[in-house]
């Protein structure tokens, strides 16, 4: 308004005017399930080469994400005026592998070439392969930045005061790729992305985020995918339903939904990342659940270490697979895969690198015949191969 505007005019100080503009920020991000953090406190972004790290030019002031995708870190004891106590600010960092999830925002009393220039080492820092997005703020105006990798594609400018400026503002900030996709299948499946610990993990074509829904407050795991992987997620689909009643695998909560852009999958249980094995006896438990789960004629696809979890059942740890790949039924040669696929995982050789005697030999006899005492004799072999390390 007016009259804010009036206000921030005679604001002399950065910090005070990022304090005074933050509730605005808030109130236009909670329309998009998003927050602003403050973190120009915390030296998250790398400084260099070429830049020495005691460098104050890649720190911006700011950034927008959803809940949970950002590691909160105590308010700074500055007692900056025009922070009104009553008020929620929030300061911390992102989380680096969630950088596609991120709007950084940088302020400046007011906006110039040098200011610009800042920015836009901010985006080539943070988004050398892809798309980058900024909003650059002073006290009169904003400019709203897209780059692509080396590139800045557009710069939309506007004055705070103007007719249309907040639209313009809330759909630049909620309409960047990932975060439209997450927040159009939040509001088709009737979810919300959780507050702390949102984001588990990035798959081979997708994300995972942990989400709760409103109507009964169950925790659940939404896979989210592009248009251009809605059939692997749909084979997905088909092959954890095929393996439901093995009890050995997560299972779908709520089936396939194809929205613009994309696909989406509710999956539960919600578990904890499997620790990487240490010892004999974790290495046999994965090979077991691996052969238990050929046992039912289900094969996996991608039996590697991360592609299970663990869950509570009756108070104690149980493991299952999540990420099956196909519907596939079992046989010599897809139960040797998985098999080959699990020990290079835990031995964390390269996906395609050739096994060593014994453990081809072991591999292709565990295929012939996926018995447990086949796959004891591999996990051990595993173990004492010379590339494990605990």
């Amino acid at each position: 308004s007016q009259a804010d505007q009036a206000n921030a005019n005679g604001i002399l100080v950065e910090k005070a005017f990022v304090a005074f503009i933050t509730p605005f920020f808030d109130a236009v991000l909670a329309n998009c399930d998003m927050v602003f953090v403050n973190s120009e406190q915390v030296a998250w972004m790398h400084q260099g080469p070429p830049l020495p790290r005691s460098s104050t030019n890649l720190k911006p002031i700011g950034f927008a994400t959803y809940r949970g995708m950002y590691h909160a870190t105590a308010a700074p004891m500055d007692h900056v005026h025009y922070r009104p106590s009553e008020h929620a600010f929030q300061f911390g960092e992102p989380e680096k592998k969630w950088m596609g999830y991120v709007v950084l925002f940088e302020s400046k009393l007011r906006i110039t070439d040098a200011a610009f220039g800042q920015v836009v080492k901010y985006l080539l820092r943070l988004f050398p392969t892809g798309f980058g997005s900024a909003v650059l703020f002073d006290l009169r105006s904003f400019w709203l930045i897209t780059s692509f990798k080396t590139v800045i594609l557009h710069v939309k400018k506007a004055n705070w005061v103007d007719g249309g400026s907040k639209a313009l503002f809330e759909s630049f900030v909620s309409d960047q790729t990932w975060m439209h996709r997450l927040r159009t299948v939040c509001l088709a499946l009737g979810v919300d992305v959780m507050e702390s610990g949102a984001f588990l993990g990035r798959g081979a074509y997708g994300r995972v985020f942990k989400v709760e829904r409103k109507a009964d407050k169950k925790v659940l795991a939404l896979k989210l995918v592009d248009s251009s992987s809605t059939s692997d997620l749909y084979r997905e689909e088909l092959a954890l339903t095929n393996a439901e009643l093995t009890g050995l695998t997560a299972h779908v909560e709520h089936g396939l939904v194809n929205f613009p852009g994309g696909a989406a999958l509710l999956v539960t249980p919600v578990g904890a990342p499997l620790p990487r094995p240490t010892t004999l006896q974790e290495v046999v438990n994965l090979f077991d659940l691996l052969s238990q789960l050929h046992e039912k004629n289900v094969i996996h696809g991608d039996p590697r270490a991360p592609n299970v979890i663990v869950v509570k059942d009756n108070d104690k740890d149980k493991l299952l697979w999540i990420d099956l790949v196909e519907a596939l039924e079992v046989a010599p040669a897809f139960c040797t895969t998985d098999a080959a696929i699990l020990t290079r995982s835990i031995l964390r050789l390269p996906h395609r690198s050739l096994l060593e005697e014994p453990l081809e030999s072991l591999t292709d006899e565990y295929g012939e015949a996926p018995t447990s005492e086949n796959a004891h004799r591999l996990a051990t072999a595993v173990f004492q191969s010379t590339k494990f390390s605990a």
